[in-house]
């Protein structure tokens, strides 16, 4: 994705020595630190105008410069894929995502998104929005299935933005974990970051993002237990996170501890989205049913 170069100067209290790397990894947690440590190379990345290298360690104030105007810049291109519309109106669509579709085009899947879809569909969405994901208002992992919200005009982008940043919008979740929690229902609390070892995994740390997640029993089995996890916040991965947190991580979830060999993908669906319609303020749920992966799942569990 093509951006502009950013320039920023920190005022830096220095505990240890910290390398640039590292240190530019926290601020920019999309960045994987093979990533920052090939635009170092590339003499991308400057501290006070001049290159550095990898181990160059931090000093207190500093000026910081990162350059992406040579990065690929991705193109959306629209596709022809079926995408399960469950709602739509002049300004929303409301999707029942399919496990194993990425919702927009990044670095590795430039095709078969969501978005690829939908702008062949609506061509207006290329304008709404963010330019390279158009029309998204929040996101769902690969393979996670379930209700996703689409903004059809600007009025909605900004409406359903508002209610998902405000925790307005209220979402449930199906999941099954490994184990039986100790709780029938319970409050998760744990602040999330990136984790630092595995740039793929998300962690709880002191230094992260607010996170809560609510869950409350809907079926035990045998050493499984099927339940609703009502998040209050957005965190990536939040749920997988905090459910391993707690030792019963989500079952398929090989990132998180939760591998099995009855499932190929984390048993993770979102189940419902309430929201406050754009045009009139009421108040509708979008709901999606389990697939039938995880319908046959459950059925086959003792």
């Amino acid at each position: 994705m093509k951006q502009q170069s950013i320039k920023t100067e920190y005022n830096y209290t220095m505990i240890s020595p910290t390398r640039i790397d590292v240190f530019i990894s926290k601020q920019f947690p999309d960045l994987s630190r093979s990533k920052i440590q090939k635009m170092i190379t590339n003499k991308q990345i400057l501290v006070n105008n001049s290159p550095i290298n990898p181990s160059f360690s931090v000093p207190s104030t500093f000026n910081l410069s990162l350059n992406f105007d040579n990065e690929k810049e991705i193109v959306l291109e629209p596709e022809d894929i079926k995408i399960p519309i469950i709602y739509e109106n002049e300004h929303i669509i409301a999707v029942n995502k399919p496990p194993g579709m990425v919702v927009h085009p990044g670095a590795g899947n430039l095709h078969g998104t969501l978005v690829n879809g939908l702008i062949k569909l609506y061509p207006e969405l290329i304008n709404i929005g963010d330019r390279y994901r158009p029309g998204i208002v929040h996101r769902l992992d690969k393979d996670t299935s379930g209700v996703i919200l689409i903004a059809k005009t600007t009025l909605a982008y900004s409406h359903l933005s508002s209610q998902l940043k405000n925790r307005k919008a209220k979402k449930s979740y199906y999941a099954l974990v490994k184990g039986i929690p100790k709780e029938y229902k319970s409050k998760i609390e744990g602040p999330i970051s990136r984790n630092i070892k595995n740039r793929k995994k998300m962690s709880i740390n002191s230094t992260g993002k607010e996170a809560v997640t609510y869950y409350e029993t809907i079926k035990y089995f045998e050493n499984y237990t099927l339940i609703c996890a009502l998040p209050e916040t957005g965190r990536t991965h939040q749920i997988r996170v905090h459910m391993a947190a707690i030792g019963h991580p989500i079952a398929g979830d090989n990132l998180y501890g939760g591998r099995v060999d009855f499932i190929k993908r984390q048993f993770l669906h979102a189940y419902s989205i309430k929201i406050s319609m754009p045009e009139s303020n009421n108040i509708e749920t979008f709901t999606a049913n389990l697939p039938e992966d995880l319908t046959y799942t459950l059925e086959n569990l003792v």
